[in-house]
Parts: structure tokens; sequence; C-alpha cells
């Protein structure tokens, strides 16, 4: 049978198919995917929109955990991440990568999240094949290049090349106003990152390391949660923070620091190798 007379190829089909949207939706990293994992629920409920989700997988091991939590399924893994990874070996891989999408798929809209790399890339091709981009957490500012690092050149070069901007707050709308962007373009969406803790705080998900647990559980303690793990962090204000904690846990040994440590060697060895069996301090995978 000709295509002409089957289900696929009739004209009402043809037109239901051309009114559907493909919408890719880019994640790289584990903060791309809390952030991004209500966007991408709900752009599957909506049976107008044909959802892409491409993930980069700048991180491996941190974004598979949150994919898994959310039990999100990803349609094109790039798998770019390699050990000891620089700046430029994501940016070149993720762009390499993500070209080959837009090349092999046809895209009306592209939604990104943040300031990672991963989604700096995205919004470039994006604009590079003249595709809309939608920016969500726009708008976040501290004005200063070097805090945080590249983060701050990220955000503000993804927002300048976005078509649709999400700032979470009346104050990044108000940044973002500030540099002229066009109002019309702007919608105040507050933060997903917090729809994602309503999520996850609903679900029964017992602390599986049994000492955290009690930690957790354990009333008479005072509990403090740490991260850190920004890039200009690196060096000597990482061994400022070891520095501050060792004297917090000397201090005040009523309180259990649990610091789930960052893969990046930058971080993990040094703290490693400073906060280990120091009574009081916990480091934890991330």
């Amino acid at each position: 049978m000709s295509s002409e007379y089957s289900p696929k190829g009739t004209a009402i089909e043809r037109k239901r198919k051309a009114m559907n949207k493909t919408v890719l939706m880019i994640i790289g990293t584990r903060a791309d995917a809390i952030k991004m994992a209500p966007v991408i629920e709900a752009i599957r409920a909506d049976g107008d929109l044909v959802p892409l989700v491409v993930a980069t997988s700048q991180h491996r091991e941190m974004l598979d955990q949150v994919l898994n939590a959310f039990g999100l399924s990803v349609d094109i893994d790039l798998d770019i991440m390699r050990h000891r990874q620089t700046l430029t070996d994501i940016t070149v891989r993720a762009l390499e990568g993500l070209d080959r999408v837009f090349a092999e798929h046809e895209v009306d809209l592209t939604i990104v999240q943040g300031d990672t790399t991963t989604s700096f890339v995205g919004g470039l091709l994006s604009f590079y094949h003249g595709k809309a981009v939608a920016h969500v957490e726009a708008g976040l500012r501290t004005y200063d290049l070097s805090h945080p690092f590249p983060e701050e050149a990220n955000r503000r070069l993804l927002d300048a090349l976005s078509t649709l901007l999400f700032p979470p707050t009346e104050r990044a709308k108000k940044q973002l106003l500030a540099e002229n962007l066009p109002e019309d373009a702007m919608l105040v969406t507050g933060n997903t990152a917090i729809d994602s803790l309503l999520r996850v705080a609903k679900m029964d998900r017992p602390i599986a390391d049994p000492k955290i647990r009690a930690i957790a559980e354990d009333g008479s303690r005072r509990l403090v949660v740490v991260t850190a793990h920004r890039r200009e962090s690196f060096g000597a204000p990482f061994q400022r923070l070891i520095g501050a904690l060792k004297r917090i846990a000397a201090a005040h040994p009523d309180v259990d620091l649990v610091y789930p440590v960052h893969l990046n060697p930058n971080v993990d060895v040094p703290v490693r190798e400073a906060l280990t069996g120091i009574a009081g301090v916990h480091l934890v995978p991330p």
C-alpha cells in the first residue's frame, strides 16, 4: 500500500504533524536536570508538543542520579564527559554533538536553563540554526565575570541570544530590563528548583547510608550540610573553607558537618586529604 492511503499519509495526519512543535530540551549537569525536570514533565504531558530531551552528560554519575530519582529518560545521550575535562573540552564536544542533533531533527524551540556550559552551547547552536531559544532561570547576575566563572558569562550571553526569557524573580526581570531586553519576551515563573524540591520531599526515599540517617534523625545534635565546588573556589579559597570547617568541628562537638563532596578532583582531593578522619565531619558521595 502506498503512503498516500496509509493513516500516516492522510491529509489529517499531515496537518496534525504540521501543528505539533518539536521542543528540544537540553540538560548536561545535575543542576540542569533538577531544574529542568518539572519543565520536561510538563512538555511531555502536553499533547500539542513533541518533546526531544537531549543530555550532553557534561556530568555523568551526578546527572544519572537525578534522572533516576525523577524517573526521567532522555531521548539522546551525547555522553561527552571525559576524565579531567576542561571547559574547552566540554564546549567543543557539546557543540559538535548538538550540531548533529540539529542536523538530524527538525526543532522549533530549544529550552535550556541557568548558566551551565551545556545551556550556553545549546542556546548558541539554536541561534546558529535560526531556532527560538527559551531560557529558564534568566536574569541572574553578579556583574562580576570572575564570580561565578564561567557561569556569569554563560548566562549573560545566553540571555542575549534568547527569544523567551523566564526570570525566576521580579529582581531578575528588572536586571534583564536594565540590559534593554524586551519586556514582552519575559515571564516571571518562580524557581523550578522549588518545584523539584517539593516533589522530592513527598517521595518515600529513606537515607541509604545508616550512619547519615542516624545523624539526620538525632534531635540532640545540630546538623550542618556543606556544599562547595565552584570553579572560582579552587585552590586558596578551598583551603580557607577547609580551615573554617576544621575550626567549627573543633569548637562545636555537638555539630555534625555532612559534606557531599563533588567528584571534580580539584574539590575531592584537597577536601578528603584535609578532612578525612576529623571528628564530626562526614564526607559522603554527592
